[in-house]
């Protein structure tokens, strides 16, 4: 068992901007991801290694949507995900739905996680960070 071992199956909630495009499928414009492969390769190596999944892409495996853009929308990614253990979804009392959402004051869309259950769940103490545009 590696030293992660016992955290594979915990309940992993973590969201934001990773700066960083996943597949191809989640860039538009610009250059090849294949300027990030290390670190596409090392967040796909911490997603196993936790045993997390990116919902969106889970939920919408063919559907090019984005969430940062630059000003001329020549370029557009998808940068921010929620990532989820999983089995958080693959609970079969669970539902979970994940979106983007436009936002018209800033070069990064929202992204949306509704989780809903009705197993108990044994909470941490858990950490949160946002950043907003005001």
């Amino acid at each position: 068992m590696s030293k992660h071992g016992a955290l594979t199956e915990d309940c992993i909630i973590c969201g934001g901007d990773f700066n960083c495009a996943l597949s191809e499928c989640d860039k538009k414009g610009g250059q090849s991801i294949s300027k990030k492969q290390n670190i596409i390769t090392k967040l796909k190596e911490l997603m196993k290694t936790f045993n997390v999944q990116d919902i969106w892409r889970v939920s919408n495996p063919n559907e090019k949507k984005f969430t940062w853009r630059d000003k001329s929308f020549k370029i557009q990614c998808r940068l921010d995900y929620w990532l989820i253990s999983n089995n958080l979804a693959s609970k079969n009392n669970s539902q979970v739905h994940c979106d983007i959402i436009q936002n018209f004051f800033s070069d990064h869309s929202g992204i949306s996680l509704c989780y809903t259950t009705n197993d108990h769940i044994k909470r941490g103490r858990g950490f949160g960070k946002s950043t907003a545009v005001s």
